[in-house]
């Protein structure tokens, strides 16, 4: 780096949390008990597979950087991210609703949309200094997915998180032929 020219500093992995009530506030509330419903269902298979194990927070969050404000609103995440000197950060939700989607049934796509619009709307008080990870869910529905790519890309998006391991969720691996029509959305 030559003399004189500032740092441009930028994190590739930052975290913020979407709550229940951000989401709700942009889906209709007629989908609201579909919501819940899927939640809880989700919450119940979670407890099934611990097994009565428990984990604890600090487990997979750093509790102190889980206390800052700037972790919920994006407000004072500019604010921490101006003190720090970071220009840019790509975000994505501790909230992976790729994996939660599935037992909501029928409702999921309005849930879906919903979940990513929370995401848009943390992302919208400075688009250029945080680039959400919007999230594709789920792959059941292909046609659903590609509508949601271009809506997304239409509302500034540039980093899209697709689920890890569809097989996780009875989906083929991404070898399958079905997903050829995808990659060629996201060209």
């Amino acid at each position: 780096m030559r003399e004189g020219t500032p740092r441009r500093l930028f994190s590739a992995d930052s975290p913020c949390v979407i709550t229940t009530e951000q989401v709700k506030k942009n889906l209709a509330s007629r989908h609201h008990a579909a919501w819940h419903d899927g939640m809880s269902k989700f919450d119940a298979r979670r407890d099934e597979l611990q097994d009565g194990q428990q984990l604890e927070l600090e487990d997979f969050v750093d509790l102190e950087a889980a206390q800052h404000p700037g972790y919920f609103d994006s407000k004072a995440r500019l604010e921490a991210m101006d003190a720090d000197g970071v220009q840019c950060e790509v975000m994505y939700s501790e909230f992976d609703f790729t994996s939660k989607v599935y037992p909501i049934g029928e409702e999921w796509r309005e849930c879906a949309s919903a979940y990513n619009n929370s995401l848009y709307e943390f992302a919208s008080i400075d688009p250029k200094q945080i680039l959400m990870t919007y999230q594709m869910m789920p792959l059941i529905d292909i046609d659903y997915a590609i509508q949601e790519i271009f809506r997304l890309a239409d509302l500034g998006a540039r980093s899209i998180q697709i689920p890890n391991f569809p097989s996780e969720v009875g989906m083929p691996d991404y070898h399958d032929k079905r997903y050829e029509r995808l990659w060629s959305a996201f060209a």
